[in-house]
């Protein structure tokens, strides 16, 4: 379960702004989620709402860190009513520090910062701000990026911060970041970065916009083989698929580029790795990346141009804004 937490002193308006965001849920949601409003207490309350294809848990009590109507309680209460994400409160100040740690114990979790506002006119105006700011947080899709041990670092870093931080410093950030792996422990690449996975294969949302499965050497492994079926559920719910030096191979392993335009490390390897199964020789473009429908391959030192290629399907920029991105990174400060 994913946490958005609103964390602010006491009585700096987290529960009119968590109100807010329970009206902006009902209005653009489908239905609440079995009856499950219930008041708590002082215009507190829980409920659980469906959005977006997703169970939204908000709970607007933030100020116990023990007991029955602790925020541990509460947040474990919409676990179990399977929440996919918790929209809590968060009171800081002296005596206070458990609430947080009890958020902090749910590994996706994000804050959002509720100040105090002495001026009455502004009242009304930076709640519905702290509003705004948690339904674009909730809005954000996911892209999951698949790493295997022995996973190549550098093929999946530009993509990764172009996505997490926007194409453009302070333009809009429309995606977030996610990690999958075959269990929850951690992976290592080729580099000696070690990864710890938000999410491994059993658990990995189904609300996501792009799969990404970034290189390495353990494509041929039978942990890649459990890949196969996620790569396949994606293509047919229409969902983004990129795939980077073997990632790529391990998609013309299986018969996933027989319908689309691709690229590799080379035609000889892809013919290796696909044997029969492979029947598209015809439609191999020797390039650095290549889109195709909704499918994006590159070689393995394709990085910068299969980056451009997933920003362009993904639209996560205006395609000038992906070019000077990709101009930026390709040809450095000085030109030559």
């Amino acid at each position: 379960m994913e946490i958005i937490s609103l964390r602010g002193p006491q009585n700096s308006g987290k529960t009119t702004t968590l109100t807010i965001v329970h009206d902006k849920l009902l209005k653009q949601s489908s239905q609440n989620s079995n009856n499950c409003f219930k008041e708590i207490s002082n215009g507190d309350f829980l409920d659980v709402i469906e959005y977006n294809g997703r169970k939204v848990g908000i709970v607007t009590q933030g100020d116990y860190s023990r007991g029955e109507c602790s925020v541990k309680n509460h947040l474990r209460e919409l676990k179990n009513l399977g929440c996919d994400v918790a929209i809590c409160a968060c009171t800081i100040g002296y005596g206070k520090d458990s609430i947080q740690a009890a958020i902090n114990a749910y590994p996706m979790h994000d804050y959002i910062e509720k100040k105090r506002v002495d001026d009455a006119t502004l009242y009304d105006t930076a709640n519905h701000e702290d509003a705004n700011k948690i339904m674009a947080l909730l809005n954000l899709q996911k892209v999951l990026f698949v790493l295997l041990n022995e996973y190549t670092d550098w093929e999946g870093a530009f993509l990764s911060t172009a996505l997490h931080v926007g194409v453009i410093p302070g333009s809009e950030i429309k995606y977030r970041v996610h990690t999958v792996a075959p269990t929850l422990d951690a992976v290592c690449s080729i580099g000696g970065f070690k990864t710890l996975p938000d999410y491994s294969f059993e658990n990995m949302p189904k609300d996501y916009a792009a799969l990404v499965l970034i290189g390495g050497n353990r494509w041929d492994s039978p942990e890649a083989e459990l890949v196969a079926p996620l790569v396949q559920e994606a293509l047919d719910k229409g969902k983004i698929v990129g795939a980077i030096c073997n990632g790529a191979s391990f998609l013309c392993a299986h018969g996933f580029l027989n319908n689309v335009k691709h690229t590799g490390n080379g035609l000889d390897q892809l013919k290796q790795w696909g044997g029969e199964k492979y029947t598209n020789e015809a439609g191999y473009v020797e390039a650095q990346a290549v889109s195709d429908k909704n499918i994006v391959t590159a070689n393995g030192v394709g990085h910068l141009e299969f980056t451009r290629e997933m920003l362009l399907l993904l639209k996560a920029n205006t395609p000038k804004k992906i070019a000077d991105w990709y101009d930026f990174y390709k040809n450095g400060f000085v030109k030559q």
